[in-house]
């Protein structure tokens, strides 16, 4: 994804920021609020691969976010709550790209 959370890459190379945003379409259905419970990164798009890293776990804590120098972080709510916006920057995996 870029800046403004847009596109998507299908690879990150170290230090690279990730955008991510998880969001759902309402329609017609009373209004939801979006959680993210867990979100790994890995070499391949297969979140049971090896090496992996979780950088949501514990019902939505951002753990990457407890590092000493860690930038990741939640970006401030949108006035809509269909969604939920974070920063990641890549430097888990020291030879590859991820695969996302």
């Amino acid at each position: 994804m870029t800046g403004n959370l847009k596109g998507s890459p299908n690879q990150y190379f170290l230090n690279d920021v990730i955008n991510v945003e998880a969001s759902v379409i309402q329609f017609y259905h009373v209004p939801l609020r979006v959680y993210v419970d867990s979100c790994v990164a890995t070499v391949a798009p297969d979140v049971n691969a090896v090496p992996r890293y979780a950088f949501i776990e514990e019902y939505g804590c951002l753990i990457d976010a407890k590092l000493t120098g860690s930038q990741s972080h939640f970006l401030p709510p949108k006035m809509k709550q269909t969604g939920c916006d974070f920063v990641w920057r890549h430097s888990s995996f020291s030879r590859t790209t991820v695969a996302w």
